[in-house]
């Protein structure tokens, strides 16, 4: 028999035949209560540019571009481009299938259902919808008074979360987006070599404790939103969040415009490309105040 995990889990909560994990808690209900957030319509991008040589660490360091151009036969023309790169390269949301252990995934399933012939057969990037509610931003970088955590300082966890976001008079809500800003997406502008050498972020017990919370998703300014002292690196928090509880993982986001205009609740909506089979997706996350 495979090793439990720890501290409990969400398999079954949601039904055995249940691919969706905490997407679950996204409702009619609480979509509509979210758009009340929406006052000035002033609209943020929190993507990060693919960009050839950009961010699709670590994975590929490079996109691959290619232009056609084809003549209409009227004196027209028409161009197209082939885009190739990682599906968790860039800002990206990790599916649930994405990672596993004791050859068990999400919801008790035999991590067999993912594979190179078939991908994921199993809570497949294409089976999570859109994301739309409400989100939340933390500035821990800001509650720290440091221009960016590192990777040799303390890991984030729960306690310091709710802690910042108490300091905003704000906090969590079943099916809302949590966004974690540590300022470490500035180090890649100024210190490519230290950025791709580890990064701050959440340790592996915050995952259980989004789980009281009723988050759907987590996301953050770095490759991988858990901690990592240095490469190569385990990782236990993406283990714990998408194996256990079926919490999205968000990644590569850019929070400067976000934190720089002091918004820390705002209507979140982003959508993975339905890559039938696919552990993650890339994505344009937009926030809305």
């Amino acid at each position: 028999m495979p090793d439990e995990p720890m501290q409990g889990n969400n398999w079954g909560r949601w039904g055995e035949n249940d691919e969706l994990g905490s997407r679950n808690l996204i409702t009619d209900t609480t979509v509509a209560a979210a758009a009340n957030l929406i006052k000035s319509g002033k609209i943020y991008d929190l993507s990060v540019p693919l960009v050839k040589g950009g961010r699709l660490f670590p994975y590929f360091h490079e996109t691959w571009r290619i232009t056609t151009s084809g003549d209409k036969g009227d004196g027209g023309k028409v161009s197209g481009d082939v885009l190739m790169l990682h599906t968790h390269a860039g800002t990206h949301i990790d599916g649930l299938s994405h990672f596993w252990k004791d050859d068990r995934l999400w919801n008790d399933r035999d991590a067999e259902l993912v594979n190179s012939n078939m991908g994921a057969s199993w809570a497949g990037i294409d089976k999570a919808m859109p994301f739309v509610g409400r989100g939340v931003l933390a500035d821990i970088a800001a509650h720290r008074g440091v221009d960016f955590l590192a990777p040799e300082d303390p890991a984030i966890n729960g306690m310091e979360i709710e802690a910042c976001l108490t300091a905003h008079s704000t906090g969590l809500g079943e099916g809302d987006i949590l966004l974690v800003r540590t300022g470490w997406h500035n180090v890649w502008h100024d210190d490519r070599d230290r950025w791709g050498a580890g990064e701050p972020g959440v340790d592996t017990d915050t995952a259980s404790w989004l789980n009281d919370q009723g988050v759907v998703a987590i996301g953050a300014d770095t490759v991988a939103v858990e901690h990592i002292p240095s490469h190569p690196w385990p990782n236990p928090f993406h283990i714990r969040a998408l194996r256990d509880f079926g919490i999205y993982i968000i990644e590569n986001l850019n929070l400067e415009f976000l934190a720089a205009d002091g918004v820390t609740e705002f209507f979140f909506v982003a959508a993975p490309l339905p890559i039938i089979g696919g552990t993650g997706s890339p994505l344009s996350p937009i926030a809305i105040v």
